[in-house]
């Protein structure tokens, strides 16, 4: 059994948000084969200028028995 949902929101066409959760199990993704339990991806994403963006991102997945959860930041640029 696997459950899985995506909600998306534009608050204008360069800012948006991201929710996905899963539940269940998983098999055959990049970094993980066959895992089960709980993942959790939140994005917050701003296209500042053409080519260019800033992501602010929290993950909550399991690995290696536990719960591991991270926040991490992005921003590509183009000159």
């Amino acid at each position: 059994f696997s459950g899985y949902a995506q909600l998306r929101y534009h608050f204008s066409p360069d800012l948006y948000a991201r929710v996905t959760f899963q539940k269940g199990g998983v098999s055959e993704l990049a970094d993980y084969n066959s895992v089960k339990g709980t993942f959790f991806d939140a994005v917050v994403g701003w296209h500042y200028r053409q080519w260019s963006d800033i992501f602010l991102v929290y993950t909550d997945q399991p690995f290696n028995g536990a719960q591991e959860r991270r926040i991490l930041s992005k921003i590509s640029f183009n000159y």
